[in-house]
Formats: structure tokens, C-alpha cells, sequence
């Protein structure tokens, strides 16, 4: 085998291969199932009725994966396929057991609305993961919610982290700026 394993999903995807894919995100290997998830939502729109409900189903079930990376590519699968929708589960992402689940998800919730996100993000930023706070951070900064000025600020003096405290000290300049 070679250095670089080849992506099945990528040539679906090219073919525009929806049945493909789905059978793709039921399969035994992990990496493959991640693929077809992280794929699944560039052919939303040609899907019909039932494709789509197939990709909610799998998805849902993704959620609930051994894997940390089938269960990152749920999520993102779902806000991609959801919208405003996901946000409950993403929400429930951010106590995922795997950091980068949680950096994800803490990534995914800057693009959503402020009005639910504000509060899950800054939470988060007691988070042991130094990267999955500093998400959170630039997540905040990007929302803009006044709410997140305060708890940046104890943050911007109080991490531990050299990277998050400086990323906290320009969210709090770009939320008083903004």
C-alpha cells in the first residue's frame, strides 16, 4: 500500500454518486465512513426526499460512534445538511470525550446564531483543552454577543495558556471594536 490512502468519496462525490456515498458511510472502516459523511452534504441538493432523510439517519447514528472522527464529520454533516436545525447536537458536541470533536464543534458554533451559541461558547471556556478554549474564543469574537466580553476578559488574564490568553485579549479588542 502506498503513503497516501485513497479517498473513495472524493470520486463519488465528482461522479455524483449519492447512493454511493451512502452505502460508503456504512462501512466497516472507520476512515471511509468519516469520508462519506464529511462528502454527503456537497450532493444535499441533488438528493431526493428519501436521500436526504438517509443522511439525517445516518448522521444521527454517526453521533454515537466509537470514532472520534466518524463523530466529528456526524456533526459537521449535520450542520452542513441542518442548519440551525443541528444546533442541539452540536451544543451536545462540546462535551464530546475527544478534543478535536470539541474544537469543531467550537468552530462550527461561530457561524451559527449568537442568540444560542453565545452562552454553550463561553462555557467552553473552562475547557482543558487549551485549543478547544482558544476555539471558543475566536468563535465568541466571530459572534460579536457583548455577553462574551466579560468572561473574556478573566480569561484574557487568567488562562494558563499563553496562546488563549492572546487570543482573548483580541477578542475582547475586536468585541469592543465591533
Amino acid at each position: 500500500m502506498g503513503l497516501f490512502k485513497r479517498n473513495p468519496a472524493k470520486q463519488l462525490v465528482k461522479n455524483g454518486d449519492v447512493e454511493g456515498l451512502l452505502a460508503l458511510a456504512t462501512s466497516d472502516d472507520e476512515a471511509t465512513r468519516a469520508a462519506a459523511l464529511n462528502a454527503l452534504p456537497i450532493l444535499i441538493e441533488a438528493m431526493s426526499p428519501e436521500q436526504r432523510a438517509t443522511v439525517h439517519d445516518l448522521a444521527r447514528s454517526g453521533l454515537a460512534d466509537a470514532n472520534c472522527d466518524v463523530r466529528a464529520q456526524a456533526l459537521f454533516a449535520l450542520w452542513e445538511t441542518e442548519g440551525g436545525d443541528a444546533i442541539g447536537s452540536l451544543i451536545e458536541g462540546l462535551r464530546d470525550p475527544d478534543a478535536g470533536v470539541r474544537t469543531m464543534v467550537a468552530a462550527m458554533l461561530g457561524g451559527g446564531d449568537p442568540t444560542v451559541a453565545c452562552d454553550p461558547l463561553i462555557a467552553t471556556l473552562s475547557d482543558e483543552a487549551p485549543v478547544v478554549r482558544q476555539m471558543a474564543v475566536e468563535s465568541l469574537a466571530t459572534l460579536g454577543d457583548p455577553r462574551a466580553e466579560a468572561p473574556l476578559n478573566k480569561l484574557a488574564s487568567d488562562d494558563p495558556d499563553g496562546m488563549v490568553r492572546s487570543a482573548a485579549r483580541k477578542a475582547v479588542a475586536q468585541l469592543g471594536t465591533g
